[in-house]
């Protein structure tokens, strides 16, 4: 054989057997002291049930107007074009609406998503949108669950998404608010753009899956009255390998979860 092809299969050859993963990711805080929490408060009655943080409440307590113009548009009371603005709080604050595409092939089970901007002078607020239709399929994976997966995950010292709002109108619909992301992304588009490989994405899915294990773990210890596991953080075979349930941050090698399930045992 001609020694230049001889070459080529050996360079090829060796092209396959070294690819390594580019980055050394890691899901764990890096928190001194105290950790953070996200100071979650619940309200539920027969109809509906909802779940906020801090900045969820003072959003909606210091602009009048604000959650009832979110919840007839997301909730199709009224007509709304697809991408909605609207002035608040005596033209102090602009609400913007937009339905958006599927972000990735994770939510597979979510039936529409939108981004909400809130400009308050010169403060800009942005929430990334999930909405789902609550049925026997879907009751693991409804908004505030979700919240309350988020946040058991965050106890136990992992990097998330933060969520700052939920509800569900119970038997109908499931709505959840996440911070919205401009500087980091998902490892589906990650993957795409060629920023990680393959081994990349083998790398961090054993990490999901060991995470899975060990959040199971400190449930039993730290609920140990509760029926419930944290699900679909592991490899799904539902959607393509690379389609992992994390965002990606590359400047301080970072890993962020989000759209875990609760579902019960």
């Amino acid at each position: 054989m001609n020694s230049r092809f001889i070459n080529f299969f050996k360079l090829n050859k060796e092209k396959k057997t070294t690819l390594q993963p580019k980055i050394n990711f890691s899901l764990k805080k890096a928190i001194k002291g105290k950790k953070e929490k996200l100071e979650i408060t619940t309200k539920e009655n027969k109809y509906k049930k909802i779940m906020y943080t801090k900045k969820a409440k003072d959003l909606i307590k210091n602009t009048p107007g604000l959650l009832r113009e979110i919840r007839e548009y997301l909730e199709g009371k009224k007509y709304r074009p697809k991408v909605y603005t609207v002035f608040l709080n005596k033209e102090k604050v602009r609400l913007r609406i937009e339905e958006i595409n599927r972000p990735s092939k994770n939510s597979i089970l979510t039936n529409n998503f939108y981004k909400i901007e809130i400009k308050d002078g010169k403060e800009i607020h942005k929430f990334f949108v999930k909405k789902k239709k609550i049925t026997t399929n879907t009751l693991c994976c409804i908004g505030t669950r979700e919240m309350q997966a988020l946040d058991i995950i965050n106890q136990a010292g992992f990097n998330i998404i933060k969520p700052h709002f939920a509800y569900k109108i119970k038997g109908k619909e499931s709505f959840i608010f996440y911070e919205y992301q401009d500087k980091i992304i998902d490892a589906e588009k990650a993957f795409l753009e060629r920023k990680i490989n393959s081994e990349d994405v083998k790398q961090i899915s054993r990490k999901l899956n060991n995470l899975e294990t060990r959040l199971n773990d400190f449930i039993k210890v730290k609920y140990p009255n509760e029926n419930f596991k944290i699900t679909d953080i592991s490899s799904s075979t539902q959607k393509e390998k690379h389609a992992l349930p994390v965002f990606i941050d590359f400047e301080n090698k970072k890993l962020f979860l989000f759209d875990p399930i609760l579902s019960k045992n």
